[in-house]
């Protein structure tokens, strides 16, 4: 079993990998604002559900890649950082955020 092979490992990568994807986003289409605009311009008109499912996308090739060099743990640690975004898209979607 590798060190690498840990849920924690899984969990960060899960959870930083969509901030980036977000971020290199951010930089492809609308390099012209500052980042903190585009954060608000995100929250102002309620993008923050969209803007993360597609970030999640990510999350899928994280998950796969650690599936093929048998990381199993860390591959947990993405799967219950995918449903953490989850929940927080769901509350988006409702209004609660």
């Amino acid at each position: 079993m590798a060190k690498k092979d840990s849920m924690i490992v899984g969990l960060i990568f899960g959870i930083l990998a969509p901030l980036l994807g977000i971020i290199i986003y951010w930089f492809i289409q609308f390099r012209e604002m500052k980042l903190s605009e585009f954060f608000s311009h995100i929250i102002v008109y309620k993008l923050i559900s969209p803007a993360l499912s597609l970030s999640l996308l990510i999350n899928l090739g994280i998950f796969f890649l650690f599936l093929q060099k048998e990381y199993y743990l860390a591959t947990r640690g993405v799967l219950f950082a995918t449903f953490i975004y989850a929940g927080i898209i769901v509350l988006a979607k409702v209004g609660v955020l």
